[in-house]
């Protein structure tokens, strides 16, 4: 329903919008614009293609969580150079810093909020050019599978001097 009214604001802030639904199947009473994809799965070659298209065709991924940890969908979207809007909570903010991948809004945010903030993005090319830049090195520096098993072998190793 956030993202929605968010994209409903935006399209009425004269900003020419299209909103992809990934993961979720909601009732909506206007379509137009809207394409929802109630699910993906990975290990499908179909699906997978699908998602990858998704990545490199969208300009913004918006998640305006109410409660999460550190979505996997962050660092996919920084392996694209796709920067996030979404919301400070749990340990969001250590994954999305404001101004460097994305931004992360407080959870009290409304859609005006939102929708104000992706414009202000969206209005400056450089900006959102230098966000995506930015996420993507990101992802190069952090946030991919290889930098993971670098930080857990150093942990395990650690481990077995203790």
């Amino acid at each position: 329903a956030l993202t929605v009214e968010i994209f409903k604001l935006l399209k009425d802030m004269g900003i020419k919008t299209a909103l992809t639904i990934v993961g979720s199947n909601p009732i909506l009473a206007e379509k137009d614009d809207i394409l929802v994809i109630p699910y993906l799965d990975k290990g499908n070659i179909e699906d997978t293609q699908l998602l990858d298209s998704l990545y490199k065709s969208n300009d913004i991924l918006l998640l305006p969580t109410r409660a999460d940890c550190t979505p996997v969908v962050f660092s996919e979207a920084a392996a694209y150079g796709l920067p996030v809007i979404t919301t400070d909570t749990g340990g969001v903010s250590s994954i999305i810093r404001d101004g460097e991948n994305g931004f992360c809004l407080p959870l009290s945010s409304g859609a005006p909020a939102y929708a104000d903030l992706i414009k202000k993005v969206w209005e400056n090319k450089e900006d959102l050019d230098r966000l995506r830049h930015k996420s993507r090195v990101n992802y190069e520096k952090l946030l991919n599978w290889i930098i993971w098993q670098q930080h857990f072998d150093n942990i395990t190793a650690k481990l077995s001097l203790l």
